[in-house]
């Protein structure tokens, strides 16, 4: 009854519109919807900054408070949905305004159904990518390259439909990778140029990978009971091994796997960005070496509930 009476308790009943699950629809003036290119209504509602209702909100009453629609958020929406269809290659979208159309009435409130109306018009497709800077690198670095553009995560050919996601995803896939084949100093800048009247999109990438490096000396820093042999027992390179950022992510994990340090950081010194040689710096937080945690543990599971003490001691 605990959770029954809070809940009791908590809610301050309103009235006016109410929504539930689902209650937000999309309607655009194309004849024909193509799901492969155009925004599902689920994207759409999840670019809303409106709540969207639970679905027990309308079911349970005097206990649940329904979602109320909010005119003001509704307003703000129109916007964010115009920027997610620019993001999304449709710069000429507009949005037509809401439509409420109420779903029945109750006594403290009134269930409506809200509708938006999209003027999509056509979207913007890749007419060109250049990538500069990639000469130097071997083919089958460069293959991975283009792979981040034609690949089925980011698939930015030439003919599709720009996709401002996927075009950030690309970039940042090929700085990942670049970083795993040893070039800890590499810069990639990426150009979008739009053209919405002629529906095009020219895309630039120009990349920098300056020297493949090596791991240089690691230094530990922040212990004081914990042995330094025990940490360098869990670093995952050596000195004068190819650099790569997955290494170091591996260490830090290691690191967090003794469990007797609160902070771990693995940093590499990327400062002399002309440097083939790049030295790691291990800062750690010791953990106390003795915690105990106490406190009261309350859990619901379907036809009961459950309330208890809760301690936990660690050496």
């Amino acid at each position: 009854m605990l959770p029954l009476l809070l809940a009791v308790g908590c809610v301050t009943h309103h009235s006016g519109q109410a929504i539930s699950t689902l209650a937000f629809r999309f309607e655009d003036r194309r004849e024909i919807w193509d799901v492969l290119t155009h925004p599902s209504q689920r994207a759409l509602r999840n670019a809303m900054a409106h709540p969207q209702p639970a679905w027990q909100s309308l079911y349970v009453p005097g206990i649940v408070e329904p979602d109320w629609l909010n005119g003001e958020v509704l307003d703000e929406d129109a916007w964010r949905l115009e920027i997610f269809y620019a993001n999304r290659g449709f710069f000429d979208a507009r949005f037509l305004g809401w439509e409420v159309i109420p779903r029945g009435h109750r006594k403290d409130f009134q269930r409506v159904r809200v509708v938006g109306r999209v003027e999509e018009g056509e979207p913007s497709r890749v007419r060109s990518l250049t990538v500069q800077g990639v000469e130097a690198l071997r083919r089958g670095l460069q293959r991975g390259i283009a792979g981040h553009f034609e690949g089925s995560d980011a698939d930015l050919s030439v003919g599709d439909v720009f996709d401002g996601d996927a075009w950030s995803d690309a970039l940042d896939g090929i700085r990942k990778l670049l970083g795993e084949k040893s070039y800890a100093h590499a810069q990639v800048h990426g150009d979008a140029a739009v053209y919405p009247v002629e529906h095009a999109v020219d895309l630039t990438v120009a990349i920098n990978p300056g020297p493949p490096c090596k791991f240089g000396p690691v230094t530990i820093t922040g212990l004081k009971r914990v042995k330094g042999s025990v940490v360098e027992d869990q670093v995952t390179f050596d000195e004068g091994e190819p650099y790569s950022a997955t290494a170091l992510a591996r260490t830090r994990a290691r690191l967090y796997a003794l469990r007797v340090f609160g902070v771990v950081d693995v940093v590499p010194d990327l400062s002399d960005s002309a440097s083939p040689v790049v030295p790691v710096t291990i800062t750690l937080t010791e953990a106390r070496a003795r915690e105990l945690r106490a406190g009261p543990l309350f859990q619901i599971e379907p036809g009961k509930a459950i309330l208890a003490a809760h301690a936990q001691w660690r050496d």
